[in-house]
């Protein structure tokens, strides 16, 4: 797992650029005009804020009840701005597939890290799988509250204090 700890690290450490990537893919998807309404900027702090957090969810750093209120807040973050199911989906697997491809990127040159970077993937999938869950929960709760959507966008503030 030492090749899963240093691509956990190399993720952290590139979460702007991952961050800009992901940004770019959901404002350019057909299916998700929402988030074109969104400055590009605050769109690429929203990913880079999960990919720099990467370790800290992955070594239980945060409990379950945590990580699920994070994603349950998240989703009636997104409902209150308007978005709709289909665009939460979107956005959430477009953040997995962005760091699935960046993983690829990468390399490996021995079947032993080919090994340890299949370790990391089933697990991040795992993550975002279980976020995509939750964030959907807290949609639904949103929007079963009668609560209306405002369409304002909310600013992203850091969800996690360093050193935490």
């Amino acid at each position: 797992m030492l090749l899963a700890h240093r691509l956990v690290d190399l993720i952290e450490k590139n979460a702007h650029s991952l961050g800009l990537r992901w940004a770019r893919a959901v404002i350019e998807h057909p299916m998700t005009p929402g988030y074109n309404k969104i400055p590009e900027e605050e769109l690429t702090k929203r990913a880079e804020n999960v990919y720099s957090s990467l370790g800290k969810y992955l070594g239980h750093h945060f409990s379950t009840d945590e990580t699920k209120k994070i994603y349950m807040d998240l989703g009636r973050r997104r409902f209150f701005e308007g978005f709709s199911t289909p665009e939460l989906v979107i956005a959430i697997s477009l953040e997995k597939s962005v760091l699935f491809e960046a993983v690829q990127e990468v390399g490996f040159s021995s079947s032993y890290d080919l090994q340890g970077a299949l370790e990391l993937l089933v697990e991040v999938g795992r993550f975002f799988d279980k976020a995509l869950v939750w964030s959907l929960m807290g949609f639904e709760e949103e929007r079963n509250s009668g609560k209306k959507a405002s369409g304002r966008m909310r600013p992203t503030l850091r969800w996690f204090m360093p050193g935490k």
